[in-house]
């Protein structure tokens, strides 16, 4: 199975999920920051680790959420979990313009890997979030577009190497 999200620290996710839903109550927030921590440990902790393959635009690591410190610390930690042989993290810089020639949001492809005949075990998914809804398809078109648009992403982004020295350079100007 692989995926192609994020990694968050506590206080940045936390930051995240309060300002989307502000009036929910104290033990709401706990619980969803629970969920995501859980699912965070599905990449270190599980015998069978997914494999995590992330591009993330320039622009979220120089958007400042919660202050300075909670930043750095969301990047440090990104740059870290982007060390795990089953992470791979790759930044798409300012200078790579807009490569597929649209703004496509962030999305998340899930292949579900193969069964024990060599079968897709699920079909592979796409997760696109929206403001005000998300959407999930398994259509071909819409699976086939989505992958076309994160290999065309994947070849003008920076290797893992640069990538990492640059979300490590950015988290060094947010300590300054």
């Amino acid at each position: 199975m692989s995926f192609r999200v994020c990694s968050k620290t506590h206080s940045y996710a936390r930051v995240l999920a309060y300002a989307a839903e502000p009036e929910d109550g104290e033990a709401t927030l706990a619980g969803r920051l629970e969920l995501k921590a859980r699912r965070q440990r599905i990449l270190t902790h599980n015998l069978k680790k997914p494999q995590l393959n992330m591009v993330l635009g320039e622009t979220v690591l120089r958007r400042q959420i919660g202050g300075p410190k909670i930043m750095a610390d969301q990047l440090k930690r990104l740059a870290d979990a982007s060390t795990l042989p089953n992470v791979t993290l790759r930044i798409l810089p300012f200078f790579a313009g807009m490569p597929t020639g649209y703004q496509t949001g962030p999305f998340v492809i899930i292949d579900f890997g193969q069964d024990g005949r060599g079968q897709p075990a699920a079909p592979t998914t796409i997760y696109s979030e929206g403001y005000t809804s998300d959407m999930y398809s398994e259509k071909r078109d819409v699976v086939d577009r989505y992958t076309e648009a994160y290999r065309v992403l994947q070849r003008a982004a920076l290797d893992e190497s640069s990538s990492r020295d640059l979300v490590r350079e950015i988290a060094r100007e947010y300590n300054a």
